[in-house]
């Protein structure tokens, strides 16, 4: 079983296969993301999720019993939608904001233990995503910010980060704060 709170790839999938029997290769980013927290005991955690869309990643978070959830999207209509689900679904430890995501980090003082942004690919400024958690001191000592984007963007010279993972044409840059 890996110990403390940082774990390689290779010990997560050794572990996953192992214990639980799940594969790895076989799961989605965002079900392997909730997963690793709910099976690593860290279901007491407090997530936020940038860009949330239509709620996608806030509604797995919040099914796997996490401690806070925020979300923050600055579509009103999909808000709204996702602040009907989070009532509906009885998920009263999530809050969503309508707000613009840089505005919203900017004024931000809580921290979290995930941060997970799925920004527009198109997005001229996505780099701004990781200045601006950062900036503001964000994460905690056990935190990772996870950025959701397209092939064109390159992280891997930045600061804190840990690792690109590719799923299809989708990729994810993950950063450790305390790297």
């Amino acid at each position: 079983e890996p110990t403390g709170n940082t774990y390689s790839k290779s010990e997560f999938v050794t572990w996953l296969k192992e214990m639980y029997a799940i594969d790895f290769e076989e799961l989605s980013f965002r079900e392997t993301v909730s997963s690793f927290f709910r099976i690593a005991g860290k279901e007491n955690i407090d997530v936020l999720d940038l860009f949330s869309g239509t709620g996608s990643i806030s509604y797995e978070f919040a099914s796997r019993g996490v401690k806070s959830l925020v979300a923050v999207e600055s579509n009103v209509k999909h808000a709204a939608y996702i602040e009907k689900n989070f009532k509906e679904l009885g998920f009263s430890q999530a809050t969503i904001y309508k707000s613009d995501v840089f505005r919203y980090l900017d004024t931000c003082t809580k921290k979290f233990d995930v941060i997970f942004a799925d920004p527009p690919y198109a997005l001229e400024n996505i780099e701004e995503i990781y200045h601006s958690v950062f900036r503001n001191n964000l994460l905690t000592d056990t935190s990772y910010l996870i950025i959701e984007h397209g092939e064109s963007n390159d992280f891997s010279t930045f600061p804190h980060f840990v690792s690109m993972k590719r799923y299809g044409s989708v990729h994810f840059s993950i950063f450790d704060p305390t790297l």
